[in-house]
């Protein structure tokens, strides 16, 4: 369908990926290097993919972070008649098209049985007063405190729920933002202890944490002057609600978020490399030129993805 044809190369599945790059793979060099050439428009990146041991999967990962779609690739392997690799993507995206495989559907079940109807329920009759007017019972009382359920007792800062995303997120990325108890992100960076601080900018400090053995960075995000604490509440909401429905290869994946304790918490997966800044400044291994430049492309391919969404999200 065209809502496929759509899809950004890099959301490809992993064994369609897979199986796409192994047939490729084993194409002659020639047909290999016509499909290169035509998706890297430079026979230096060209060469460079030859040498790499999975050459295909390599031009892949180059086309996905200028942000490549499926249609566009599709186009391609028909034009250079490279058919067998086009096949596989057009399986998938046959098997991905519901009425490509919907089975018919079921003849509706047969009209239930009618049932003698009950007698007329007979409203009950209210007492009246003295001077003729209408007077309805009273409601009952609310049930003792001790009737309640713990979750229902339990404190909205302290659960650990899932929290799901808007409806247009969940129709396209089927996933949800986990949130964290306050309690297990302050114990996961040991009270966010000034010795497993990473970084700090603007709006929070980040700290390394290790949250049910994962390695993660917990931004915390601090009152800013400029906003008030409703200000503060809708910014970090809306920073949640935008940040996970985002995936590419050049942003750090959202995992969840964390309110309690007098602070608001944002978690992301955790870069061993740290932070650009380090890497540039402070790094005892200074970054050649070609990975200058590599850098440069891949932030830039994260701002144009952020401004040209996947159809149905709305640009950042």
């Amino acid at each position: 369908g065209g809502f496929l044809r759509e899809q950004f190369l890099f959301k490809l599945p992993s064994p369609v990926n897979w199986e796409f790059c192994r047939v490729m793979d084993g194409l002659s060099d020639l047909d290999w290097t016509r499909f290169a050439s035509e998706v890297l428009k430079d026979q230096t990146a060209v060469r460079l993919a030859e040498r790499q041991a999975k050459r295909t999967d390599w031009v892949m990962n180059q086309w996905g972070c200028r942000n490549g779609r499926v249609g566009e690739l599709i186009d391609l392997l028909e034009s250079l008649q490279l058919f067998r690799p086009r096949d596989v993507i057009l399986t998938w995206t046959e098997a991905m098209n519901p009425s490509s495989f919907a089975p018919p559907p079921l003849p509706p079940p047969p009209p239930p049985p009618r049932l003698p109807s009950p007698p007329p329920y007979e409203q009950p009759t209210a007492y009246h007063s003295a001077v003729g007017g209408e007077n309805l019972l009273p409601r009952p009382a609310p049930p003792p405190v001790s009737l309640y359920s713990k979750e229902q007792l339990q404190p909205q800062e302290n659960r650990c729920d899932v929290i799901p995303l808007p409806l247009a997120a969940v129709a396209s990325n089927s996933t949800a933002v986990i949130c964290w108890a306050h309690e297990e992100v302050h114990a996961g960076t040991r009270g966010f202890s000034p010795a497993l601080q990473i970084g700090e900018g603007g709006f929070g400090v980040v700290y390394r944490a290790s949250l049910r053995g994962m390695d993660c960075a917990v931004k915390r995000i601090r009152e800013v002057c400029m906003m008030d604490s409703s200000q503060l509440r809708r910014s970090f909401q809306t920073e949640v609600e935008k940040l996970s429905k985002f995936r590419h290869p050049n942003i750090i994946d959202l995992l969840g978020f964390s309110e309690g304790g007098g602070s608001m918490c944002l978690i992301y997966s955790f870069m061993e490399n740290r932070a650009l800044e380090d890497q540039l400044h402070k790094g005892h291994n200074f970054l050649s030129w070609p990975q200058r430049v590599g850098i440069a492309e891949g932030a830039a391919a994260a701002l144009q993805f952020l401004h040209s969404p996947p159809a149905g999200q709305e640009p950042l």
